[in-house]
């Protein structure tokens, strides 16, 4: 929702937030939410 902006503001650190404590649950949710950190970090490197 906050990386896309999805009824919220548009939030990439809130988004990662989010996604590190989904991760911290483990599973296949945990999976996915690492995934989806990797790419927004990425893409905000790319930023500058």
């Amino acid at each position: 929702m906050y990386a896309n902006g999805q009824g919220v503001d548009k939030n990439n650190k809130a988004a990662i937030y989010w996604w590190q404590k989904a991760a911290a649950q483990g599973g296949e949710y945990g999976n996915i939410a690492r995934h989806n950190i990797t790419i927004v970090e990425h893409n905000n490197s790319e930023q500058g």
